[in-house]
């Protein structure tokens, strides 16, 4: 990796809270359109946005934001304000849901989970074909269920017939991809919290197959 490379990670706030920012994190300000906060930093409503749609898009105005205004980032993340990636730690202090839980964030905290541009660069530098940086596979059986399919469904807050129409949207704009969608509703792990870091080609391919699916499911 070059030192030169952008790497951004934006951090979705929606409210005053403890911030991380350095030359990689950047904090986002997501449904900043319909929004009673004025937040210093980055808003989602600015350029090519779907800001006004955070209240069911939720995080994914900001990734829509990044994928359609951040024209020179080599390396695109998205976080959370109170849901990071650990870069720099040995502990194995997980709870059930395979988190690591913090009273704060502050100087101790960063230094301890290694949140900075340096810890990123340093995984990218060592990792010669790195594509992506994902949270550990965590399994639904840890809390009980026995399949992706059944966690969602029985998810509070969730919607049976919701999971189904997602597969009909993928076998209708992307037919080739829906076995892939039913191998992994039948597996008991998966990536979860949406959270990431892609080399840009990769996330740039990750938009172009995700929100054409959920434009789908919102009309």
């Amino acid at each position: 990796m070059k030192n030169s490379e952008k790497i951004s990670v934006y951090v979705c706030h929606h409210k005053p809270s403890d911030l991380i920012s350095d030359s990689a994190f950047i904090p986002i300000h997501v449904g900043a359109a319909d929004s009673s906060y004025h937040l210093n930093m980055i808003r989602d409503d600015g350029g090519d946005n779907i800001s006004l749609k955070n209240k069911s898009y939720c995080e994914m105005t900001a990734i829509y934001w990044a994928w359609k205004n951040d024209k020179d980032s080599e390396w695109i993340g998205l976080m959370h304000y109170r849901r990071f990636l650990a870069f720099d730690s040995t502990s194995t202090d997980q709870d059930e849901w395979g988190l690591i839980a913090t009273d704060c964030i502050n100087s101790s905290t960063i230094k301890r989970f290694g949140l900075s541009d340096f810890s990123v660069r340093k995984i990218i530098a060592e990792n010669k074909n790195l594509m992506a940086i994902l949270p550990e596979k965590w399994s639904v059986r840890s809390v009980g269920q026995k399949d992706l399919m059944q966690h969602y469904i029985s998810a509070p807050y969730h919607f049976e017939k919701d999971i189904f129409l997602a597969r009909v949207a993928i076998e209708r704009i992307f037919p080739d991809d829906v076995a892939y969608f039913d191998l992994a509703m039948k597996s008991d792990v998966g990536y979860f919290t949406n959270i990431f870091i892609f080399k840009r080609e990769l996330f740039l391919r990750y938009c172009d197959w995700l929100f054409p699916i959920l434009e789908f499911l919102e009309k």
